[in-house]
């Protein structure tokens, strides 16, 4: 059966953790450690953290899984349950500024850092608080001490069930983060246990020190030595321009694509805009919806509601463009990925006092026309494409694009967008042809008197259209590789 990789879920975290402390409970420390195995007082208590963590703007972890797939199915299926069993499971932290790489005793109030970046305001009353304090200030004191304020990725954890060992599966959890690393200049760090070792040495690892961990304190007669291991970064380009494209390192990305949107769609990337005699009315549509929202509003709202989109929807797929040597994000894009009739790509959520009314004559018409068209075919659907002004007809847009391209084209799909009038010419090139519009007069709604909103629907044939210029598959590693 194929092993797929896949990002954690929320709907996944229980499966993700009766996994990991069925894995431990059968080794010495983690027996000594979590003596109950994966009682479900354990499972509940580090789901409830680990949501906190994945739905934290500031988290440095990403949670990654592989699913052992029944053959000739997809990973998710109807209702979007997940199908196949989770095998093995990573937690891989990217420390892409030095204050993250440092120490934050006090973060947050009572919470403090285990020694995978994650926070855990408690550990679950069954297993050896004492013990489990001990082990993680050790093992961070000891990261820290190698890393100090370096930017690095860190292999927090890794576990594959003991069914599926030696059949590749934490290999293609480790290739997942390298391959990240490497687009971002970041060195990798894990420390190993004597079973693990020759795994990590055959992805390019090199030893760097040990750590010792003495059980006899708390009755166990086994004394344990750590290895500790350090993949060196890949070197950067001569050229300080180097653009790379990877899937979202971080939950900070989602905050530079709630900022890119808001300076690379102008106020009349969608509207038709006639000379005004009246500049006091809006000229766009996103004044009209977001009118009687309180203007002390969170500006944090759109990256959460990108955050729990990620964690909920298996069709979301973010990439990002970004310059390696200063890891400053220059354009994003947001691909659905819907293979099966029964799964369809969730959409972002509107604030309550959004003008709801509006969003439904205008973005819900463009999803009734998208279903309608597809009748249940399987396609891939470019929701977002976003490049900040300064980067923009400089290729970066082309080679996000080619990713859903090529990921079409391969699996024989449709593709669908709505495009703004600035990207017609773009999409047009590629093989887009529009087939239909969506407008509304923004008068109606207390707009501008004359100017029309309009989004242009187009759908692109396998394979149709030219190469996308300069995309190359090394430019980043898809999660579903």
């Amino acid at each position: 059966m194929p092993l797929v990789v896949s990002p954690v879920l929320l709907s996944d975290l229980p499966s993700v953790h009766r996994l990991s402390l069925s894995v431990e409970a059968v080794s010495t420390t983690g027996s000594l450690l979590f003596p109950y195995g994966a009682s479900e007082t354990s499972v509940a208590y580090l789901v409830e953290q680990d949501e906190k963590n994945m739905r934290d703007p500031n988290s440095t972890s990403r949670h990654i899984i592989v699913r052992d797939i029944p053959d000739g199915e997809d990973a998710y299926g109807y209702g979007r349950r997940a199908r196949g069993k989770i095998v093995s499971y990573a937690t891989w932290n990217f420390f892409v500024t030095p204050e993250e790489g440092a120490a934050k005793e006090g973060v947050g109030g009572d919470r403090r850092r285990d020694g995978g970046g994650a926070y855990y305001e408690s550990w679950p009353p069954d297993a050896h608080h004492e013990a489990l304090k001990a082990l993680v200030e050790m093992g961070r004191k000891k990261r820290e001490g190698i890393m100090g304020n370096k930017r690095y990725a860190f292999l927090a954890s890794l576990c594959t069930s003991l069914a599926h060992r030696r059949m590749g599966a934490a290999s293609k959890l480790i290739k997942w983060g390298l391959a990240l690393a490497d687009a971002h200049l970041l060195p990798t760090y894990v420390e190993s246990t004597p079973n693990a070792l020759h795994l990590y040495l055959g992805h390019g690892f090199q030893k760097v020190d040990t750590m010792t961990v003495d059980l006899h304190r708390w009755g166990r007669d086994h004394v344990q030595e750590h290895t500790i291991l350090i993949r060196p970064a890949k070197r950067a380009s001569n050229s300080p321009n180097e653009i790379a494209i990877s899937p979202v390192l971080i939950n900070a990305d989602f905050t530079a694509f709630d900022r890119i949107g808001n300076t690379a769609f102008t106020p009349d990337s969608y509207a038709q805009v006639p000379p005004s005699p009246n500049p006091s009315k809006p000229t766009s549509i996103f004044p009209l919806i977001f009118k009687d929202v309180p203007s002390t509003l969170d500006p944090s709202h759109r990256t959460t509601s990108f955050i729990e989109n990620s964690l909920t929807d298996p069709t979301s797929h973010y990439l990002k463009a970004f310059i390696p040597s200063t890891n400053k994000t220059i354009a994003f894009a947001l691909f659905h990925v819907c293979p099966t009739p029964s799964l369809r790509p969730q959409f972002m959520r509107w604030h309550p006092s959004g003008n709801h009314t509006l969003v439904n004559a205008f973005f819900g018409k463009m999803h009734e026309n998208q279903e309608r068209y597809m009748k249940g075919k399987p396609y891939l659907l470019v929701q977002e494409l976003a490049v900040l002004p300064g980067w923009q007809r400089k290729g970066v847009g082309r080679r996000l694009l080619g990713w859903g391209l090529e990921r079409a084209d391969t699996e024989g799909w449709e593709c669908w967008l709505d495009a703004s009038k600035e990207g017609l010419g773009l999409y047009k090139k590629f093989g887009f042809r529009d087939i239909g519009c969506v407008e509304v007069e923004l008068g109606e709604w207390g707009g501008e008197e004359g100017v029309v909103e309009r989004a242009v629907e187009m759908v692109r044939g396998v394979g149709e259209g030219a190469v996308v210029d300069n995309f190359e598959r090394s430019d980043m590693y898809s999660i579903n590789a």
